[in-house]
C-alpha cells in the first residue's frame, strides 16, 4: 500500500510532529509543538474514551480491543491510549521519522506492546488482524484515489465482529462534476504553460480532500462490512464525518 506525499511529512515530523488540535467550537486548545505537553497527551486519552463509548452505544457491546491499528498513528496522541487498553496495538505511518516519535514514547511510557509499521509493511498482513480500527484527522491529507484503497484494505483487515472508526471530510453534492472541471482547466494551464516556467508548489502545504461516500459506502461494502453510523464531525470549518463501520 503506497501512499503518494503531497507534502513533506518527514520535514512536518521532524519540525512541529505534535499538530494542534481544536476545542469543539473551534478554538485552538492545544499548539503545534515540537514536543508533547500534557494537554496533547490528555485529548487523546479523551478522544478514545469519547470514541469507543459512542461504538458501544451503537453496537450495544463493548468494543474488543484485542487487536487494535491506528492508522496516519502520528506521534502516538491515540495510540499509546490504545496501548493502555489493548492487548496489542499497530501505529501505522508514512513518516519514519513520526514513527520514531512514537516508539519512542512508548517506550517512555513503558508500553511494550505496540508495534510500529509503515503502510507498505501493513500491506504485507492477512486479512482479519484487528478487532479494532481507527484513523482519526488523517484521511483528508491524503488524496482520495488511495484513500479509497485505504479504507477498503482496513475494512479487510477487521476481524469478523471487529469495530473500525474512520473520519473523513464528505464532498458536497456535485463535487464530482467541479472536481472534473477543475481537472480539465489544470490541463488546459498545463499545455499553455512555458517550459521555462519553474514554479513549484510549497513544499509542506497540507491539502485538504473530500471523499465521495457513495464511494466510500460501496468500499465498505466491498470488504464485506456494513456501515452502523454516521456522525457529524467537523474540522475548523472544514464539514466532516465519523464513520463507524462494523463486520
Amino acid at each position: 500500500m503506497k501512499i503518494k506525499e503531497h507534502c513533506n511529512w518527514e520535514d512536518l515530523a521532524k519540525n512541529k510532529p505534535y499538530s494542534p488540535l481544536l476545542a469543539s467550537d473551534g478554538i485552538l486548545k492545544v499548539d503545534a509543538n515540537d514536543t508533547p505537553t500534557p494537554e496533547f497527551w490528555q485529548s487523546g486519552e479523551e478522544d478514545l474514551d469519547a470514541l469507543l463509548s459512542v461504538a458501544t452505544t451503537i453496537t450495544g457491546r463493548d468494543v474488543s480491543l484485542t487487536s487494535s491499528l491506528d492508522f496516519g498513528c502520528g506521534p502516538g496522541r491515540l495510540t499509546l491510549p490504545l496501548a493502555r487498553r489493548s492487548l496489542n496495538v499497530v501505529g501505522c505511518d508514512i513518516s519514519p521519522a513520526m514513527l520514531n516519535h512514537v516508539r519512542q514514547n512508548a517506550q517512555a511510557a513503558g508500553l511494550l506492546n505496540v508495534t510500529f509499521v509503515t503502510p507498505e509493511a501493513l500491506a504485507l498482513l492477512s486479512d482479519g488482524q484487528f478487532s479494532f480500527v481507527v484513523s482519526l484527522l488523517v484521511l483528508q491529507y491524503i488524496p482520495r484515489s488511495q484513500g479509497y484503497d485505504i479504507i477498503r484494505y482496513i475494512m479487510r483487515l477487521l476481524t469478523s465482529d471487529g469495530i473500525a472508526a474512520l473520519h473523513l471530510v464528505p464532498a458536497p453534492p456535485g463535487e464530482a462534476l467541479r472536481q472534473l472541471v477543475r481537472i480539465m482547466a489544470a490541463w488546459s494551464r498545463l499545455t499553455t504553460r512555458l517550459a521555462t516556467d519553474n514554479r513549484t508548489d510549497s513544499p509542506n502545504r497540507m491539502q485538504m480532500h473530500m471523499y465521495d461516500e457513495n464511494v466510500v459506502h460501496r468500499e465498505i461494502g466491498r470488504a464485506k462490512a456494513r456501515l452502523l453510523a454516521r456522525i457529524h464531525a467537523p474540522v475548523g470549518d472544514m464539514p466532516g464525518v465519523l464513520l463507524i463501520v462494523g463486520k
